[in-house]
């Protein structure tokens, strides 16, 4: 089920949004106002997830690719999962759908169908495409079922397609789409996906130990002709993409007295917040006076220790030692400073 050339790590920037929004009003430009009914958001619910072909047992629903980054994301638009969930003796996650359908008659008898709905509480989750399955960020149905935390997040969905005639039944868009089961006059127009979701990230991702704290989000837009019906994605550049929101860390550095002409040992203790585990294998700079004492790295413990020859003639009194660390895709930079006294 790959619908879409794109990456990982979905982030619904502004540019992103923009793009999408602009993009709506192209594809929607021109429409007449006559002839136009509206429906109820069910009647396209209803009919999807009666497939079972990608993740079993978890009925189908459409889902997101990026070959370029290996990516898959899946989010649940249309409430399937949870409903599994329910079904299933899991938790009922609250997802809810709001949305409209609008028709309009088309000369040659069909109707040009509008679907446009915003989901909350979706479950989402994303996997590497090769090895199919491996997965990257949140947790399957099953697992939710066995007490695993599911990643959630909210998307937008807007498809357009010509159906069959004005009231006809909807389609099940993944048969329509990817399997090519389709109701007799179907054809796709244009489709929009954007989605945002937050939870934890697996080892696998290499970003962090698991359950670190990550995000998904998509963003997508495609056009189709009669015949093209695989879509021309008009956002390719906009990466379904996975990231881990850099932790924060606390360092500590500790004062001491020193005397002139003796070796000290110049210590900082660095500790992830909020949680203060102790880090270790992260480098720390030292800074006594503005000159630079080099890198130390920290211990099991958190520890990094820098041996210090205290000058004979050093001046007596206070001086500020800075240790910091710089930061890395994992963590935020972070400073913290302590006086050093030379005493008699």
């Amino acid at each position: 089920m790959h619908l879409v050339s794109t990456g990982i790590r979905v982030r619904a920037r502004a540019a992103v949004a923009a793009a999408v929004v602009l993009g709506l009003v192209m594809l929607t430009a021109g429409r007449t106002n006559a002839q136009l009914s509206q429906r109820l958001i069910s009647d396209f619910v209803s009919q999807q997830g009666t497939t079972v072909n990608w993740w079993p047992p978890v009925p189908d629903y459409l889902g997101w690719t990026a070959p370029r980054g290996n990516i898959f994301a899946l989010v649940d638009y249309a409430g399937v999962a949870n409903d599994w969930l329910k079904a299933n003796g899991g938790p009922d996650l609250g997802t809810q759908i709001t949305g409209t359908i609008i028709e309009e008659a088309l000369t040659d008898g069909r109707a040009e169908v509008t679907v446009t709905m915003t989901t909350t509480a979706a479950m989402s989750f994303a996997s590497a495409i090769d090895p199919w399955g491996t997965l990257w960020f949140g947790h399957l149905a099953p697992e939710v079922v066995g007490g695993a935390t599911p990643a959630i997040g909210s998307s937008y969905l807007q498809l357009v397609f010509k159906n069959t005639a004005v009231g006809a039944p909807l389609p099940n868009i993944v048969e329509a789409m990817v399997l090519g089961i389709r109701p007799a006059g179907f054809e796709m127009k244009s489709l929009a996906f954007m989605s945002d979701a937050v939870g934890p990230l697996r080892v696998e991702a290499g970003m962090g130990p698991e359950g670190t704290a990550g995000r998904c989000t998509v963003a997508q837009l495609a056009t189709f002709t009669p015949t093209n019906q695989d879509g021309v994605w008009l956002v390719e550049s906009i990466p379904v993409e996975i990231t881990a929101p850099r932790g924060r860390l606390y360092i500590w550095v500790a004062p001491r007295d020193v005397r002139q002409g003796t070796s000290n040992y110049l210590r900082a203790y660095v500790r992830s917040l909020p949680t203060y585990s102790w880090m270790p294998g992260l480098p720390v700079s030292f800074v006594l006076d503005g000159t630079s004492l080099g890198w130390e790295t920290t211990d099991a413990g958190g520890r990094a220790s820098n041996l210090y020859q205290v000058p004979a003639g050093w001046a007596l009194g206070d001086h500020t030692l800075v240790c910091g660390f710089a930061g890395d895709a994992l963590y935020q930079p972070t400073s913290n400073s302590a006086t050093i006294t030379c005493i008699p």
